[in-house]
């Protein structure tokens, strides 16, 4: 019987460089049944190629990183595959089960943002919109600074310990700064252009598992809410007192929600 496998989709910024989840004891332990592998992104830092070879306009972005995803299940040899996506990989793994559902077995969404539906997305955009201009206007010191300090809270550095008081380090700024020109060139444009509808949600027949941080800013709430009007037979497991650097503050209370989906089918919980 082929083993079934769990694509690991990363976030954002620095995120892209700390969903180490696949690594962990408890998710190894399901590899009997789970081959975990994370496809990264072109230009997110976890890829040496981008899309510079064949340059991809704002509007193609989220489906170009669909079909990334898409080939990267096939070159697994696999038909279907579970996915479990954080932040930015989580609006990733919706679009492309929305586009190809027969390729994908499960979702499993760590605050999933839906940008362009939820009530307070609208201004979180508009914030984005200002990132290029603030980029420019930067010094490198400055900006490595502001990576470190905002990009997602307390939880960057307790995965990367290694960054504080180093942001004027020329390797960490341009480690920095590659993720955030990331961010613009790739996921701002494939955030703003995505817009699915609340009725083209309700296609999403097959099992969804939602953790959510339970103190993220309102958007990922919002988004949440979203998610279980549309597709009523997903189940969340909330995080008491974790913001949206979740997988990173509270690991151990995300690796066991998570362990809950490759167990199989169990209620709502919330866990602290």
């Amino acid at each position: 019987m082929t083993q079934p496998v769990t694509l690991v989709l990363h976030g954002g910024l620095l995120a892209a460089s700390c969903l180490d989840l696949e690594t962990s004891p408890v998710l190894l332990a399901q590899r009997t049944l789970h081959r975990v592998t994370r496809p990264g992104y072109p230009g997110s830092g976890t890829s040496a190629s981008g899309f510079a070879q064949q340059p991809v306009g704002a509007s193609a972005m989220m489906p170009a990183l669909v079909a990334h995803t898409l080939a990267a299940a096939s070159a697994l040899d696999h038909e279907t595959v579970d996915v479990l996506a954080y932040s930015m990989g989580a609006a990733v793994a919706l679009a492309t089960a929305l586009e190809a559902p027969h390729r994908v077995r499960s979702l499993t969404l760590l605050d999933p943002p839906l940008l362009t539906l939820a009530a307070s997305g609208a201004a979180l955009l508009a914030q984005l919109q200002t990132l290029p201009q603030l980029r420019a206007s930067m010094s490198p010191d400055a900006l490595a600074e502001a990576l470190i300090d905002g990009s997602i809270g307390e939880g960057i550095v307790q995965a990367r310990p290694e960054l504080l008081g180093h942001s004027g380090n020329t390797a960490v700024q341009e480690a920095l700064i590659q993720s955030l020109d990331a961010f613009l060139q790739i996921d701002v444009p494939a955030l703003l252009q995505w817009s699915p509808s609340e009725s083209e949600l309700t296609q999403l027949t097959m099992p969804v598992h939602i953790v959510a941080g339970g103190t993220s800013d309102t958007v990922y709430g919002q988004s949440v809410g979203i998610l279980l009007r549309a597709v009523p037979h997903a189940r969340v497991s909330v995080i008491e007192h974790a913001n949206h650097a979740l997988h990173l503050t509270h690991s151990s209370a995300v690796i066991s929600a998570i362990a809950q989906t490759f167990a199989g089918p169990a209620a709502l919980s919330r866990t602290a």
